[in-house]
C-alpha cells in the first residue's frame, strides 16, 4: 500500500505522472514486440478463400498476411451450436516466392454433411479474421456449381461478376453453391502485384463461403497458381525441365465426377504423365458410372483452352489438344473451356461429327459424345467470330458476360448462362440431359404407393421419373414410364400428408395418399 499526502493538485498530479508512465512502458513494450517495419495490420489475415480436397469430409483454408507468424491456425464449429466450443487445427504457412507475404493453408476435417459451419482463420492469440460460413456438401446426389473462365482485373478486364453472384448465388447462406470454378484466365496481372493482391481481395467475398477451385491458363503465370491455390493436387517446379507441372486433379461432388486437365503447362500427348492420368481418371469415372451402388451418374472435364470454338479469339480450338485426347472423352458428358471470350455450346460432338436434333436444348437420354461449352465470359474484353457461318457442330453462340449454373442429381443434368448485365432476361441459354430407365419387361409396373415409398427410400437408380408441378391450387404428380420407341404419361393428384424433402424451388417429395383429391392448402403453405 501507498500513502500518499498532499494537496489536492500535488496528489492528482503524481497520479497522472504514473499513468503517463504506465502508458510508456506499454507502447515500448508493444514497440519492442515488432521488427523494423512491421505493424499490427501485417499479421491481420487476407484473400482468405476454401477449397476442395479429394475427401468429402474436409474443407481446406487458405489466407494471406504480409508477415510470417508463429502459426496457422483455424478455428471451426457448427453454427447450429454457437454456445460449443471451436475445434482448432494448426497448417502450415510459406513465403511467396513470386511476390511478397505469406501464404498460409490448414484442413478442417471430421465435417458433418449437409451442415452449416462457421470459422475464422489467423494466429493465436490476437491476429483472427472475421467470424465467416460455409455450408458442406449434402450426402444425396444433387450438385450445383458456378463456372466461368477469363476475368481480369482494371484495368484489363473487371470483377464485376463478383457483385452479381453475391447478389444471386450467395444471396441465401443456407443455399450457397457447391463450388466456384473458374476456368482459367484469372486476373491478367502481367506481373502487376497490386492487381493480382486486388483481384484476391475481390475473389474472397465469395471464396471464404464456397470452395473457389481453378484450373490454369495460358494468361495465368504458372507461380501465382502454384503459391496461391490449394487445389487437391499441388503442380511443381522441375529444375530440369526449367517449367512448373502437375497442374491437373480430380475430385467428386456427390453425383459428378469433376476432372481439370492441364492444357497449357503441362504436356498431354500420349505416353506424357497428364495423358496416362487422365486415361486413368476417365477409365475409373466410368466405372463408377455403370456401378448401381455409386451416386457418380456423370462426368464433368474442366480445361482451358477448348478442342472446338468459331471464335476469332484464338485459333479456333486446340487442334493438337483435340487430336491427342478427344478418344478419351466419349464416356464425359460435358466439357467446359475457357480462352476464347463468347458463350458457345455444341452439340454432342466427336471427330467434328455432332449428333444433332429437334431440340438443342434437351436431351432425353445421356448423349452419346461429349457437348463441349466455351464460356471465357468472367469479364475480361469480349471476342467475336471468326466467320458468320455456324459450324455445324455448334449448336448455340453468342457474345455476353456472364457464368453458368450447372445443377444436377442421378437423373437430370442441366447447364445454362446467366447474363450478367441483361438482368431483364438472366437465362440466355439452357440445355438438359435425363437418364430414362425403362422397366424391364418381366417387371410389373407397382402401383402408385408403392412407387412413392420407392421414392422415400431413395431408390432413383431404378424408379421411373417423377415430374412434380405445383399449379395454383393442387399439386400434380406425373409418372412417366419412358421405352425407346414411346412414352406412356399418367397424372394423378395427391393429398399431401406431410412434407419430406425440399429438392429445389419448385420440386418436392412426399408422402401422398388417395387419387384426384384436393391439397391440403394449409398444411403445404405452411411449409
Amino acid at each position: 500500500s501507498v500513502l500518499v499526502v498532499g494537496t489536492c493538485e500535488e496528489i492528482f498530479g503524481t497520479m497522472v505522472r504514473a499513468v503517463e508512465l504506465i502508458l510508456v512502458v506499454l507502447l515500448g513494450a508493444c514497440v519492442s514486440a515488432l521488427q523494423d517495419g512491421e505493424n499490427e495490420g501485417n499479421y491481420v489475415p487476407r484473400q482468405v478463400y476454401l477449397s476442395l480436397s479429394q475427401v468429402s469430409d474436409e474443407m481446406q483454408v487458405t489466407w494471406y498476411t504480409a508477415d510470417p507468424t508463429q502459426e496457422s491456425v483455424v478455428l471451426f464449429r457448427l453454427a447450429s451450436d454457437p454456445q460449443a466450443p471451436f475445434r482448432r487445427q494448426v497448417g502450415r504457412s510459406y513465403p511467396l516466392n513470386y511476390g511478397s507475404g505469406h501464404i498460409h493453408s490448414a484442413t478442417m476435417t471430421g465435417l458433418v454433411g449437409n451442415a452449416e459451419y462457421e470459422y475464422r482463420v489467423g494466429c493465436d492469440p490476437a491476429y483472427f479474421s472475421g467470424l465467416n460460413t460455409f455450408h458442406t456438401r449434402s450426402p444425396g446426389p444433387e450438385v450445383r456449381i458456378v463456372v466461368f473462365g477469363d476475368m481480369g482485373t482494371p484495368p484489363r478486364g473487371n470483377t464485376r461478376l463478383f457483385d452479381v453472384l453475391e447478389e444471386t448465388e450467395f444471396r441465401n447462406p443456407h443455399s450457397y453453391p457447391d463450388m466456384v470454378f473458374h476456368l482459367g484466365d484469372l486476373m491478367y496481372p502481367f506481373g502487376n502485384q497490386g492487381m493480382i493482391m486486388n483481384w484476391f481481395d475481390r475473389m474472397q467475398n465469395l471464396g471464404k463461403s464456397a470452395p473457389y477451385m481453378v484450373a490454369a491458363g495460358n494468361r495465368d503465370e504458372p507461380p501465382i497458381i502454384a503459391e496461391r491455390f490449394n487445389m487437391p493436387s499441388r503442380p511443381t517446379y522441375s529444375s530440369a525441365m526449367g517449367s512448373w507441372e502437375g497442374f491437373y486433379y480430380s475430385f467428386t461432388i456427390n453425383s459428378v465426377a469433376f476432372i481439370c486437365i492441364s492444357t497449357n503447362f503441362d504436356k498431354y500427348d500420349p505416353g506424357t504423365p497428364q495423358y496416362t492420368w487422365l486415361e486413368r481418371e476417365i477409365r475409373n469415372a466410368k466405372a463408377r458410372m455403370e456401378d448401381p451402388n455409386d451416386d457418380v451418374t456423370w462426368i464433368v472435364l474442366f480445361g482451358h483452352t477448348p478442342l472446338y470454338s468459331s471464335s476469332d479469339g484464338h485459333n479456333q480450338g486446340n487442334a493438337e489438344l483435340r487430336e491427342a485426347i478427344e478418344h478419351l472423352l466419349e464416356p464425359v458428358t460435358l466439357c467446359m473451356w475457357g480462352d476464347d471470350h463468347v458463350y458457345e455450346r455444341s452439340w454432342p460432338v466427336m471427330n467434328d461429327i455432332p449428333d444433332t436434333s429437334s431440340d438443342a436444348s434437351r436431351f432425353d437420354e445421356r448423349p452419346a459424345k461429349p457437348i463441349h461449352i466455351t464460356a471465357g465470359t468472367g469479364g475480361i474484353d469480349n471476342d467475336g467470330w471468326a466467320s458468320d457461318v455456324e459450324p455445324r457442330w455448334s449448336a448455340v453462340r453468342f457474345v455476353d458476360t456472364g457464368y453458368i449454373r450447372i445443377e444436377a442429381d442421378k437423373e437430370t443434368f442441366s447447364a445454362r448462362f446467366l447474363s450478367r448485365d441483361s438482368l431483364a432476361e438472366r437465362v440466355r441459354t439452357t440445355f438438359a440431359s435425363h437418364l430414362q430407365r425403362t422397366p424391364p419387361p418381366s417387371q410389373k409396373v407397382p402401383s402408385q404407393k408403392a412407387l412413392l415409398s420407392r421414392l422415400d427410400i431413395g431408390l432413383f437408380r431404378d424408379s421411373p421419373r417423377y415430374f412434380f408441378y405445383r399449379p395454383q391450387h393442387s399439386i400434380s404428380v406425373s409418372t412417366l414410364y419412358p421405352t425407346p420407341h414411346s412414352n406412356t404419361k399418367t397424372t394423378n393428384t395427391f393429398t399431401v400428408q406431410s412434407y419430406f424433402r425440399r429438392v429445389d424451388s419448385c420440386r418436392f417429395l412426399f408422402f401422398a395418399k388417395g387419387e384426384n383429391t384436393s391439397i391440403n392448402n394449409e398444411r403445404y403453405n405452411k411449409k
